[in-house]
C-alpha cells in the first residue's frame, strides 16, 4: 500500500500502482518476495542471523515516529499535551536506547542496514 501511494505520487516506479486479478498490487508482491529470497540466500537461511537485522529496521521507524509526534505536541499544543509529550518523548529516548543497544551488540550483523537505508533514503 505505501508503494502504491508513493507511486501515485511519483515518488516511485508507476508499476507498483497496477493491481492484479485479485485486486493486490502484483508487482510490490513479486518485488517484496524477491527481496525475501535475497535475504535468505545472502544470510544462507539462518533466522539467528535475520532477527537482529529485522529489529533494527524497526527499532528506527519506532524511534523517529516518537520524536515525530514529540515535534507535532511542541507544535500544535492541544489540551494536555504535555502528558502527551511526556509519553512519546519516553518512547522516544526507550527506543532509540534499544536501537543503539542492537547497534553496539550487533553491529558485526546489522551494518548492511547502515549502508542500504541510507541508499533508500537519498534514492527515493
Amino acid at each position: 500500500m505505501l508503494a502504491a501511494s508513493m507511486s501515485k505520487d511519483k515518488y516511485m516506479p508507476r508499476m507498483f500502482t497496477v493491481r492484479g486479478d485479485r485486486l493486490g498490487y502484483s508487482n510490490s508482491i513479486i518485488i517484496l518476495g524477491v527481496l525475501a529470497i535475497i535475504l535468505i540466500i545472502v544470510f544462507d537461511g539462518m533466522t539467528e542471523d535475520l532477527i537482529p537485522l529485522y529489529a533494527v529496521g524497526v527499532f528506527i521507524p519506532f524511534t523517529l515516529a516518537q520524536f515525530g509526534m514529540v515535534i507535532k505536541w511542541i507544535h500544535e499544543r492541544p489540551k494536555n499535551w504535555i502528558s502527551k509529550l511526556s509519553v512519546n518523548l519516553l518512547g522516544g529516548i526507550v527506543t532509540f536506547i534499544v536501537f543503539m543497544i542492537l547497534l553496539i551488540t550487533k553491529f558485526s550483523q546489522v551494518w548492511p542496514i547502515l549502508i542500504f537505508l541510507p541508499f533508500v533514503v537519498i534514492f527515493f
